[in-house]
């Protein structure tokens, strides 16, 4: 009789247990993808306000921040003395523009990852050009069969030297 004026009327307790497990495991799902998802659309902008640091802990700083991988040739990177970067909320390329601003570095992005290499050295005339070197260049303009052309005209890539 003691039993009968105790017991709970209503839901079963294995059922009323099982009810309280599954809401509380549907509570952690939601609030685990709800904040994957904000970390996803803010991890693309990059904050940092660094003062002679090696570009390797600026570049490793983006890697953090913005989860993309560095591909790098370690020799390069060491023969850089410093660099300084002050970057407020802005996107990984200007970042990057930022931080190889002077430098003789390039990169490309592929997906999630992004490859810094040295810039190619253009032509011999081309480096000549951009440091005001003046040459002086002969030559003659032919034809398949060796005949001159007519008219022919020469300029210089990059430039409005015409002759």
């Amino acid at each position: 009789m003691y039993r009968i004026y105790t017991s709970k009327t209503g839901m079963a307790s294995r059922l009323y247990h099982k009810l309280l497990l599954i809401m509380r495991l549907t509570t952690v799902i939601l609030i685990a993808s709800l904040i994957q998802v904000s970390a996803a659309t803010f991890g693309q902008r990059v904050t940092l306000n660094q003062r002679n640091a090696s570009l390797e802990t600026v570049l490793k700083e983006i890697r953090k921040q913005s989860g993309y991988d560095f591909y790098y040739d370690g020799k390069v990177l060491s023969s850089i003395k410093s660099v300084d970067i002050s970057v407020k909320n802005v996107t990984v390329e200007q970042a990057l523009n930022t931080a190889l601003a002077g430098l003789d570095m390039e990169y490309t992005i592929k997906g999630k990852s992004i490859s810094i290499i040295m810039k190619k050295s253009s032509s011999f005339l081309d480096n000549l050009i951009s440091r005001f070197v003046a040459i002086d260049v002969r030559g003659r303009v032919v034809d398949n069969e060796g005949r001159p052309l007519p008219g022919a005209t020469i300029r210089v890539v990059g430039t409005t030297i015409i002759t």
